[in-house]
């Protein structure tokens, strides 16, 4: 739905389940910002022009007791621009999705961090490129529970599809997760050192399969306690031995997790990465 001219007036409204802003007025996306008692937002966006995407800034900053923002972005391929890196996001949000096929934030957003989100429990968005930092970064978040994060450069084939990501610090990272969606980023269990993720039931992550023959490849899950189901997309079609290896390491841990496959070509282009329900 579009928002019809007024809608402003209506401030004690506190859910707000589809809105499409593409096209709409540039008064009416500034009354949003008027319904300050909004707690569930989704928005669909196509095609935002700069003052459209600026007022949408400032309508969206002044909804402090937002728990829950959708953001669905309907473009082709380019970078997302809305959301600045001098965005204040309410302190209350709890829940943060991104939808897209194809376009992605350059980088993660500066806001995106435990100081400014100390409540949120689900994140899901696409960057053109997952750096090992960015997942450190967001293992500090206090009580994030669902991540699913997507590497656009290695899922479109513009890259060699993934690179194993070095093993975090020690310490207590993710601690609250639960479910960990790794797309296009070779986060093996290993990554996650000892402590980290105690609660982590459900985890996604690449795998390239010629990673089989590296001396050090350490694919041990013992340590992630909680572990119940692994998903892993295997890089190469003659994935065998990587298949085999994976599965033995599963049979190893206490809890038998179960253990999914999703073999891929290196050769073969992504047009983008499935989008399944943040739960």
């Amino acid at each position: 739905m579009k928002l019809p001219s007024g809608i402003g007036n209506l401030t004690s409204l506190e859910m707000l389940g589809q809105l499409g802003v593409s096209g709409m007025h540039l008064d009416a996306v500034k009354e949003l910002g008027h319904l300050t008692k909004l707690r569930v937002l989704r928005v669909l966006c196509n095609c935002l022009d700069e003052a459209s995407d600026k007022a949408l800034e400032e309508s969206l900053g002044n909804l402090h007791k937002l728990e829950s923002l959708e953001i669905e972005i309907f473009t082709e391929d380019e970078l997302i621009n809305l959301l600045s890196k001098d965005w204040v996001p309410p302190l209350t949000l709890r829940k943060l999705d991104f939808r897209s096929v194809y376009s992605r934030f350059q980088a993660l957003p500066l806001w995106i961090n435990p100081l400014s989100l100390p409540l949120l429990t689900h994140l899901r968005i696409k960057l053109d490129e997952v750096r090992w930092e960015v997942i450190q970064l967001l293992g500090t978040m206090p009580a994030l529970c669902v991540l699913e994060i997507c590497d656009f450069s290695k899922v479109c084939g513009c890259e060699e599809y993934t690179v194993e990501m070095p093993a975090l610090p020690s310490g207590a990272l993710f601690p609250c997760a639960r479910v960990c969606r790794f797309i296009g980023i070779g986060a093996v269990p290993s990554m996650f050192p000892l402590g980290a993720a105690p609660r982590l039931k459900h985890l996604l992550f690449a795998f390239s399969a010629e990673w089989i023959s590296h001396e050090n490849l350490d694919l041990g899950m013992r340590h992630l306690p909680s572990l119940q189901r692994v998903e892993v997309s295997i890089i190469n079609a003659e994935a065998n031995e990587a298949e085999a290896a994976l599965r033995a390491t599963v049979e190893d841990h206490s809890n038998h997790p179960i253990l999914a496959f999703d073999i891929i070509c290196s050769s073969c282009q992504r047009s983008g990465s499935q989008s399944l329900p943040l739960l």
